[in-house]
């Protein structure tokens, strides 16, 4: 009977299984059924993460949804600037004409 090749590589080994007419040709790993459970439960757990990650996103997105946007700030800033310079340019005939 032909033993399955193992393989070392890195740190990981992979099994290269022989498929022989006694083992009815099969090429399962003995512990696959384990492992395809292990990864059920990751994946059952991985959905439940994306969820609540969606919950999370919608709460932000709800809660920034009211705050002003960039344009409007650079807006405001921009017509503040004008008036302050303005000020700084005609303040010598403001200050004639209030005196």
């Amino acid at each position: 009977m032909a033993e399955p090749t193992i393989v070392d590589i890195g740190t990981r080994t992979a099994y290269i299984p022989t498929a022989t007419p006694e083992r009815g040709g099969g090429t399962e790993p003995p512990d696959m059924e384990s492992r395809v459970n292990r990864l059920e439960d990751r994946l059952d757990k991985l959905i439940d993460r994306v969820g609540s990650v969606e919950v999370s996103v919608a709460t932000l997105s709800e809660r920034v949804s009211h705050l002003p946007s960039k344009t409007y700030i650079d807006t405001r800033l921009a017509g503040m600037l004008a008036v302050i310079a303005a000020l700084i340019a005609f303040g010598d005939k403001i200050q004639a004409f209030v005196n």
